[in-house]
Parts: C-alpha cells; structure tokens; sequence
C-alpha cells in the first residue's frame, strides 16, 4: 500500500514537472515572438527589413529611351561662334548683315530698323549674339525655312488657353457667444473669384512693363568730309579755250595726291522720335477660357 501511495507519487510529481518544462517552453515562444498575431520573431522582421541584393549589370535591362517634344531642328537659329565689335559708328542693319553673312544664314530685314549700339562678343553663339541685339534695340526675330527674320518688336495679338473652371467660389462664417451678461459676434467672409484675380495680375504687369527705352540710338551713323577736296574750276568764259585732250598714252585722270584725301567723319545725327506702339491691351473670356493678349513679344514673354 505505501509502495503504491509512493510511486503515485512519483508519477504525479513527474506529470507536473513535464506540465511546467512544457508551460515554460511555451512561454519562452511566446517571449520570443515579436508579432504574435503574424507569429513572426525578431529575426524574420531582420530579415525582412535586410537591403534587397542588387543584381549584375549584364541582368539589368537598358530602359526604353522616350521621345521628347523640342522645337524642330528647322525652326532652331543656328548657333556656329560669331565674333564683332561696333559701336556708334555702324548702323544695326550693318551689323545684322554682317553678322548673318558670318553664320552663313539668308537675312530678312525690317527696312524700319534704324540707329546703331555700342557691343561686343567674341567668340559667342550667333543665336545668343542675335538674341542680345535684339534685346538692346528694340527687335523680335524669327528663324523659318533657313531664314532669319528680324523686325521693329511691334505689338501682335496672340491667344493664351488658361483651361480654368468658370467658377465662382463665396463663403462666410459666423461666430456668436452669448454669456450670462454679453453677446459677441464675429464674422468671416470668403470670395475667391480666380478670373478677376488674373484680370488685374494682367492689367498690372502689362502697364508696369509697356515702357521701353532702347538703348539704339535713334538714327544711322552719317559720314562726312571734313577738308572736302576743292570743286575744278569750270570756265564760262567763252574765249577761254577748253583744255587739250589727253595724249595717246597719257592717263586720263591725274591722281590725286595723298595729303589732299579727304578725312571723314562718322556722326549720329538727331533723328526724329519712333513713332509710339499702341498699349498693350488683353480680352478675357471666362466662357472659353482663353485670354487674348496684345503686346510686344517682350511682354509675351512676361506673361507667359
């Protein structure tokens, strides 16, 4: 009976020894699993958040190069390297000659174009060189079809797709508080009107920018003799025998001796004031969504 009552003993106490090993291993799991519901330890989350190996240069396939919207190469200003020097003494439509003749382009000229600039570059891109000219004196130009045109920059109309909704938008709130022995109110109110907003940004900057001062001057260098050579002496005399024909042999014009060259001298007269562009103006249609913008292209460029 005791031997009995001993080894029941004996087996109950190994039972609960084998319970508790078993309940702490579970434990032991149960500390080391990080995510519990995703039953995922600390080391899958390492491996998980380890950098992707990279594959070889020869496994990595060369992307597909898009094609990109430029301007066409017909309509692009050649840009071979130019060289000049000027100043008050050649008129722009000399320089633009000879700056065209330089880059081997065909010219079309504005025979409005008057006056003369101080500049220079050396050893510039022509399409930069024209663009600066341009700036300076008052030009736009223009390349198509292999020819350079350039013109006074005159106002011309040219239409904007603004592509924003005819829309309205209006809010107002307001705030009351009413105590035992005061009421108080505050209100705020909110209109965003984008159409007017535009309106007067437009009518702003094109009234701050519609005065231009050129710095070409207003006329085309003029040379002059400064010790003319003496006009012959013509004879009214009738009795005065006219002078004997040159001998067989003989030149026919006796030059002219080097100390009596004339000397010339290069002026800029006053030329008349240019005639006044009209103001630039702008019509808005909020139905279609497009503002018409009429001004130089120098403003074209601000509004853009």
């Amino acid at each position: 009976m005791t031997g009995r009552f001993s080894r029941h003993i004996r087996v109950s106490i190994i039972a609960v020894a084998l319970s508790l090993s078993l309940a702490s291993c579970e434990l032991t799991k149960n500390q080391m699993t990080f995510d519990r519901p995703a039953e995922a330890d600390r080391q899958a989350f390492r491996d998980a958040m380890a950098p992707i190996p990279t594959a070889s240069n020869s496994e990595v396939p060369t992307p597909e190069f898009q094609s990109v919207v430029t301007t066409p190469e017909e309509l692009k200003l050649p840009s071979p390297l130019v060289t000049v020097a000027v100043n008050q003494t050649v008129s722009l439509r000399d320089l633009m000659y000879q700056l065209a003749e330089q880059a081997d382009v065909d010219l079309e000229l504005d025979p409005q174009i008057h006056g003369s600039i101080i500049f220079t570059a050396k050893d510039r891109p022509f399409d930069q060189v024209v663009d600066r000219i341009s700036e300076m004196a008052g030009l736009r130009y223009e390349f198509k079809n292999g020819v350079l045109r350039v013109e006074l920059d005159r106002p011309f109309l040219k239409n904007y797709d603004v592509g924003f909704l005819n829309v309205e938008r209006k809010g107002e709130t307001t705030l009351t508080t009413t105590s035992s022995s005061s009421t108080s109110s505050t209100s705020n109110k909110l209109e965003n009107d984008l159409w007017k907003e535009l309106n007067d940004g437009l009518e702003q900057v094109l009234a701050a920018s519609d005065t231009y001062i050129s710095l070409a001057t207003l006329s085309d260098p003029v040379a002059s003799a400064v010790n003319p050579l003496p006009a012959p002496v013509v004879s009214n005399d009738p009795n005065v025998p006219p002078p004997p024909p040159p001998l067989p042999g003989s030149p026919q014009v006796a030059p002219i001796p080097a100390s009596a060259s004339p000397t010339l001298a290069i002026t800029t007269p006053q030329g008349a004031p240019m005639v006044p562009s009209p103001p630039a103006t702008f019509s808005v249609s909020e139905q279609t969504g497009v503002v018409a913008v009429f001004c130089s292209q120098r403003q074209h460029k601000i509004v853009k």
